[in-house]
């Protein structure tokens, strides 16, 4: 069976679309937008209210007693956490572009690897290793008709393996290159830079100062 010619542009799509480590990275952009959203929202304080009633005995009226209370943010309006969350976001934000290269980067040496490996096998299987079959089958036939010394039948003999131990080799290398592809490009951890990952328990204080 001939090889697969591969196209590599739909085949970088195709990836885009199923990488785990892709769907990783836009998993954090996802996370990082929503506390940013939260971060926003703490910036409007809560308003309590407390309603009371009783009966004053004195003037024999009943008495209602409403309060309001809240927070006025006038000096504290959680820029500080603001600013942190619109970091991580633009952080997982070229995560995401890092990743989405490293990907693209990965695909350019597998198609180089498996185009040439492609075409050795089609010279070899096609070509080379038939060509040497023949002309052993011939040298065979002329030794035994005793036109053909033994070191001649030798000679050609070890061209014929030696085209097939090559053909198996780039057998072996296409094979590789198709695993690495069908297993969408993954390469172990990629190489993220490090860092500590905020959290919202780490630096996502309340108005109150908590």
């Amino acid at each position: 069976v001939a090889p697969e010619t591969i196209d590599w542009a739909g085949m970088y799509e195709s990836i885009q679309v199923s990488s785990p480590e892709l769907a990783a990275s836009q998993q954090k952009v996802s996370r990082a937008r929503a506390l940013l959203d939260r971060q926003k929202v703490q910036t409007i304080p809560n308003v309590t209210m407390a309603l009371g009633t009783g009966y004053d005995n004195a003037t024999d009226a009943g008495m209602l007693n409403l309060q309001l209370a809240g927070a006025l943010p006038i000096r504290n309006r959680n820029e500080g956490n603001i600013s942190a969350a619109y970091a991580e976001m633009a952080e997982a934000s070229h995560d995401v572009e890092r990743v989405r290269g490293e990907l693209k980067a990965r695909l350019a040496r597998v198609s180089r690897d498996y185009d040439s490996a492609r075409a050795a096998v089609e010279l070899y299987d096609n070509e080379i290793v038939p060509q040497t079959r023949e002309a052993l089958d011939l040298a065979t036939s002329s030794y035994e008709a005793g036109e053909l010394d033994f070191l001649q039948l030798l000679v050609v003999r070890r061209a014929y393996f030696d085209a097939k131990l090559a053909s198996i080799e780039a057998n072996k290398q296409l094979g590789q290159a198709q695993a690495r592809i069908d297993g969408q490009l993954l390469s172990g951890a990629l190489t993220a830079p490090d860092r500590l990952d905020a959290t919202d328990d780490l630096r996502g204080q309340s108005l109150s100062g908590e």
